[in-house]
């Protein structure tokens, strides 16, 4: 994909950046990749050996810092993930809202090509760091100095054998402009049309250089905020509590359906009856629910009607965030010094503070298998039940509930980030240059999941009955002398309401986890020109690195501890020995390490050059090893090349071998669960639907690296007057994937006969419903995913002023992945996460007046396509799989006051002008219904920033 570096850059922003930019009305090269921290010399991303930017064969797109903050002000990575060749990246505002949890923690994980972050490697001018997420195994880009940014180079075919493992999708390199000179401050806020979202962000940068310029320090700090949307009626489209449900054959002629208001079907915010034993027993008080004052009504049910959900009716309606509110802190310091052109040390630190909280999941629903026993003898049961319990023979009855007294469960994480490097750089004389630097850098995060019900508490507190001494209630457990009474509260569950505040201190807590995820990277380079051809100088690179990460996160008693029914009656079953002792999150202990060792080489040799047909043609080759502590040695390999027929067309081409290997959380993580999914029952006959569903994840040491061949070739016109473009083919076929299974083709392999899988299903008892499914992590899948990269630019004086038009598209053919034999391409689904739409086009027009005023329009839009296309016409209505297509627009105006280099400039963003509403794309848990896909689609509606940069 071309480059074009700083093509709506202003004049002020030109001198702030040490990126060089276009020659005036000429497309910058693809190749204007990263500027060294010397300042000197030009580095293509993607490459280590290419010093004059002018032949990388792989494709790098460059968007420059003023690009991405006038497309999206709120944040520069807000504005990086507007760009196609990224899809459904992990956001703050999707935390929560999505179900990603720990995985999410308030960051920014890049996501080029749908391949997940943990195939993207994320560096800060060329240099790795620790990883802010053990799930994700990525880095979180909010770390990184948005004031110092001087652009971001995305490359986007593989480079592990020029930067190391993690390569796959590409390389995301943000450059800091190291040599900035003088004061810059930015203060903004932003709110919504509706009044909620309120953000604002502050900041100030400052860069001095002293003793005749041999030494150079810059520094900033930045403060951002986002209030969450936590009413999840607060859009007219959320309100309506649209999910996708399990059916019945009967009803709509599906297993599964779009249906509004979803509710709990056989559980109230009072409990609700749903049967009464011994069984056979006459049961008038079944489907009847607790009003607040402890009588009884009719349980009304609703449509499509299954064991857990249904649309409308009497149950509980269980909702959840819109978006999570995040706040952050960040720091930067680098210093720099020459001694000589040989020896130049430099230093830098990063210090960053990540928050966010948001609504989870609901951990006080004990409804299906985790439905409430109540006993004859409960001490709080109304007596018009009791009676009616007498009369009929009935010893217990199980009783459904959403225990609203319990608040929803609420994760609060944090994360501190703290980076070091220092570092000697130099010339060797002649063409010869190096660099020796070490990165220490250590992240710690801690969630804390409140509001947890303790699975034990809660069941040993509801067993309530009648001290005969005091006349009072009491945990049977406390009255039998049990171990489990000691401490125990009773909790009165008829009605709304109805449990005390002791007791709801009892029954619910905190999950903790506090993770130390730490990492040491020796890396040595050198670069130069050994010696020329006949058509030039060979660039020649290489260099050797040393990695270590570790791992350990502690977590509190109650999580790492295994549920069990000892001493409490009408404890579940299914929950019975299962790992965690809360409803949620329960995180466990990890502990693990891995260290790797890595040289490579890289050479470039021009071929020909000035000669017909053959105005430049150049090979370029790398090759690198690893050793991996836990897996051993791997090679990684790339040879591509660039011929220019003519000055102004450009072919180039690649082939690479990449690899990733494991991650910490990959390899060591212990069983973790999530509760509330569904999953169809392909075992049975009609495979009914199930829900809820637990699901167990865990990791597995003997993970190997997953291989990738990645295959580009495109094609770059420059014909001058303004106009470029570029046009690139991509394939990326990914074998020995790390993958866990889903809930969905475990069970369909176990239907298939596979009895492996069988193995990791749970079920209530001999021919049950599925309780709970176990995935772990394992090589079994293979990716792959092609496309074209498309991008186009034209920029021409008019009028006094500089027009700048830009285009960039990806046209994914497909993202297929296949899982024991079951292959599904998600190129088109646009209802699911780790998907892609098969077309995103990203395109903006912006006017720059002599004057200082700027007007920028953008227009972003994604394809349409199907919910999920592996549900068929007996799974889910034909009608209701689809999403349609999605556009959106935005607008900046900009007004500097004072010269380009130092003045005040005042802007005016709305984002999402038309306010465009998402579609109807449900996800989620079954018994939370989430509207849309937060991944993709815009859930604040339109959005207005107003702010101010000044530069002294």
């Amino acid at each position: 994909m071309v480059a074009l570096v700083c093509l709506q850059v202003t004049a002020a922003s030109a001198q702030e950046t040490t990126a060089v930019a276009a020659p005036q009305g000429e497309a910058a090269d693809d190749s204007a990749g990263a500027a060294s921290n010397s300042g000197n010399d030009i580095i293509v991303s993607g490459s280590r050996a290419i010093v004059d930017g002018t032949n990388a064969p792989t494709p790098v797109t460059v968007m420059s810092n003023e690009q991405l903050k006038t497309a999206s002000p709120s944040s520069l990575i807000d504005g990086l993930n507007q760009l196609p060749v990224f899809a459904s990246s992990i956001r703050p505002n999707s935390t929560g809202s999505s179900g990603s949890g720990q995985g999410g923690n308030g960051g920014n994980y890049l996501n080029l090509r749908a391949l997940l972050p943990t195939r993207t490697l994320v560096l800060l001018d060329g240099r790795r760091t620790v990883a802010s997420s053990i799930q994700t195994n990525a880095t979180d880009v909010t770390l990184f100095p948005q004031m110092l940014i001087s652009r971001v180079d995305v490359v986007t075919g593989g480079a592990s054998a020029a930067y190391g493992s993690d390569a796959v999708a590409g390389v995301v390199n943000f450059i800091v402009d190291t040599k900035f000179r003088g004061l810059r401050a930015e203060a903004q806020s932003g709110i919504s049309t509706y009044g909620d979202g309120f953000s604002y962000r502050v900041g100030v940068a400052g860069g001095h250089a002293f003793a005749d310029d041999r030494g150079h320090i810059i520094a900033s700090f930045e403060h951002a905020e986002t209030k969450g949307i936590d009413d999840a009626n607060a859009r007219s489209w959320a309100a309506t509590g649209y999910g996708i449900i399990p059916s019945t054959i009967a009803q709509s002629g599906t297993t599964q359906i779009f249906a509004p208001d979803v509710r709990l079907n056989g559980a109230t915010f009072g409990g609700t009856i749903q049967s009464c034993l011994p069984a056979g027993v006459s049961c008038p008080i079944a489907n009847m629910f607790f009003n607040q004052d402890g009588s009884l009504s009719p349980f009304v049910t609703g449509r499509f009607a299954s064991s857990s959900v249904a649309s409308g009716g009497s149950g509980a309606a269980v909702r959840t965030n819109i978006t999570t509110g995040n706040w952050t802190n960040t720091a930067y310091l680098r210093a720099q010094y020459e001694f000589s052109d040989a020896v130049r040390l430099f230093a830098e630190g990063i210090y960053a503070d990540v928050n966010t909280e948001y609504r989870g999941a609901p951990s006080n629903v004990t409804s299906g298998s985790t439905a409430l026993t109540i006993f004859a003898d409960n001490a709080f049961l109304p007596d018009a039940v009791r009676a009616v319990m007498a009369t009929n023979g009935i010893t217990s009855f199980r009783m459904g509930r959403s225990n609203k007294e319990i608040a929803p469960n609420r994760n609060r994480t944090n994360t501190k980030t703290w980076r070091g490097v220092a570092g000697i750089e130099g010339s060797l004389g002649g063409s010869w240059n190096y660099s020796l630097a070490l990165e220490r850098s250590r992240a710690h995060y801690q969630l804390f999941g409140r509001n947890n019900l303790i699975i034990e508490n809660f069941y040993n507190g509801a067993d309530t009955v009648i001290d005969p001494a005091t006349n009072r209630p009491v945990c049977r457990s406390t009255l039998l002398g049990l171990p489990q009474g000691q401490g125990c509260v009773p909790i009165n569950l008829f009605g709304e309401d109805s449990a005390s505040a002791e007791a709801i201190a009892y029954a619910a807590g905190t999950a903790k986890a506090d993770l130390y995820l730490n990492q040491t990277n020796v890396m040595l380079d050198f670069r130069g020109s050994p010696f020329d051809t006949w058509a030039g100088p060979v660039s020649l690179a290489f260099g050797a690195e040393y990695r270590k990460e570790t791992a350990l996160q502690k977590v509190d008693p109650i999580s790492g501890k295994v549920k069990s029914n000892a001493g409490i009656r009408g404890f579940p079953t299914s929950a019975n020995g299962q790992p965690g002792g809360f409803a949620l999150s329960n995180p466990q202990p990890i502990q693990g390490e891995f260290s790797v060792k890595e040289a490579y080489g890289e050479i470039v040799v021009p071929l020909a050059r000035d000669i017909p047909l053959l105005y430049s043609l150049d090979l370029n080759g790398a090759v690198r090893y690893a050793d991996y502590s836990n897996v051993g040695g791997v090679w990684t390999w790339k040879i591509g090349a660039t011929w220019e027929p003519i000055s102004a067309l450009r072919l180039r081409a690649t082939r690479s071998r990449d690899i990733r290997a494991a991650g910490i959380a990959e390899l060591f993580t212990a069983s973790q669960q999530t509760a509330g999914l569904s999953v169809r029952d392909t075992t049975l006959p009609g495979a009914p639907a199930v829900a809820p569903v637990t699901r167990q994840t865990r990791g597995n040491a003997g993970l190997q690296p997953e291989v990738a061949d990645t295959v580009t070739a495109g094609i770059v016109v420059t014909p001058g007057s303004g106009v470029n473009l570029s046009v690139d083919y991509y394939s990326i076929k990914i074998d020995g994937a790390i993958t866990q299974s889903t809930l969905q083709q475990v069970v369909d392999g176990c239907a298939a006969g596979n009895t492996e899988l069988c193995g990791l299903i749970t079920r209530n008892g001999p021919g049950g419903s599925i309780s709970s499914i176990i995935t772990p992590f394992l090589n079994l899948a293979q990716v792959k995913t092609s496309g074209l990269d498309i991008e186009a630019g034209y920029r021409t004086d008019l009028g006094g002023g500089q027009l700048t038009l830009r285009a960039l598209a990806n046209h994914t053919f497909e993202l297929e992945t296949t899982n024991d034999g079951i292959s599904v391409d998600r190129a088109g689904d646009m209802g699911l996460r780790d998907a892609v739409a098969k077309w995103t086009l990203t395109g903006s027009a912006s006017y720059a007046s002599e004057g200082g005023t700027t007007v920028f329009v953008q227009g972003r839009y994604l394809s349409g396509g199907k919910y999920d296309s592996t549900l068929g016409p007996t799974a889910l209505p034909v009608e209701q799989n689809h999403v349609p297509a999605v556009f959106y627009a935005d607008v900046t105006l900009k007004q500097r006051i004072g010269e380009p280099a130092s003045g005040v400039e005042f802007f005016l963003t709305v984002n999402n002008l038309f306010n465009r509403k998402p579609p109807l794309a449900p996800q989620g848990a079954v018994t939370i219904p989430r509207q849309t896909n937060p991944y993709f689609y815009d859930m604040v509606g339109r959005y207005f920033t107003v702010g101010a940069r000044a530069r002294f």
